[in-house]
């Protein structure tokens, strides 16, 4: 269960790109872990409104989409109390026949020294509903797309 809320999975894959090196991570995007690196999200969103940067609100331990927004004003729309996970928002993501996707591989690590990992013969891939249209501005209404 460790891994399975974002705020821990944020802060383990921190530890690795400290670790290893954020070349070796360059696939994750930018993350910021509420209520603790908010200084961090409003000087990237600084940086970056000019360019119409677009991020991702996610309550640290939600579940099926509840609670999740798609923000382009961090310091207004977010409270500063706030717990929650940020990242920024991919308007560029890989797609299957043009629809978003998610998949989840299942393991399970029984030792570290040596390292023993099983995974699972099935998975898990869920797509949207609808294609995507190439910008977070035209799909903030709908989370499905």
């Amino acid at each position: 269960f460790l891994l399975g809320r974002k705020d821990n999975m944020a802060r383990a894959c921190a530890r690795f790109r400290r670790i290893f090196g954020p070349e070796a991570f360059e696939y994750l995007p930018k993350t910021f872990m509420l209520p603790a690196d908010r200084a961090e999200l409003l000087s990237d969103w600084e940086a970056r409104k000019d360019s119409g940067q677009m991020y991702i609100y996610k309550p640290p331990s939600g579940c099926k989409g509840i609670g999740i927004r798609i923000i382009s004003d961090p310091l207004t729309q977010i409270s500063q109390k706030a717990n929650a996970v940020v990242s920024h928002y991919l308007d560029d993501p890989f797609l299957v026949d043009g629809l978003k996707f998610d998949m989840r591989i299942y393991v399970v690590i029984t030792c570290f020294q040596p390292l023993r990992v099983y995974v699972h013969e099935q998975g898990l891939v869920r797509f949207c509903t609808a294609k995507y249209e190439g910008s977070a501005k035209k799909t903030r209404k709908n989370r499905y797309r």
